[in-house]
């Protein structure tokens, strides 16, 4: 026991001389942390993007207004289409929605 203690210990030492946040800062210079940091800002701004041209479950959005300038002059709106099997409720136009915007940000990604 004492010796787990006593590399405990040096361990603590060990950091609280180097300091934790030079041991942070060498962390995030070393590799593409910010580099990913700037892409995953980008791709949740794009995101907005993405929801005002797919929809989203506030608004058909872009593709849906033509789809029902096209179809007959109604906005579809899948976000709320549900499928009952055996009393369990399937939320198929969520998994819609979410698909096309998935596919909308791979395509320009």
């Amino acid at each position: 026991m004492a010796e787990i203690m006593n590399k405990v210990e040096e361990r603590v030492t060990k950091l609280t001389k180097r300091g934790i946040v030079a041991e942070f800062k060498e962390f995030v210079n070393r590799g593409n942390v910010v580099d990913v940091a700037v892409a995953f800002v980008m791709g949740a701004a794009f995101k907005t993007v993405v929801d005002s041209f797919a929809g989203s479950e506030k608004s058909p959005g872009i593709l849906g207004g033509l789809i029902g300038a096209i179809f007959g002059g109604q906005q579809p709106d899948f976000s709320k289409k549900v499928v009952s099997i055996n009393g369990s409720d399937i939320p198929l136009g969520a998994f819609a929605t979410a698909s096309m915007n998935f596919f909308f940000v791979a395509l320009v990604l």
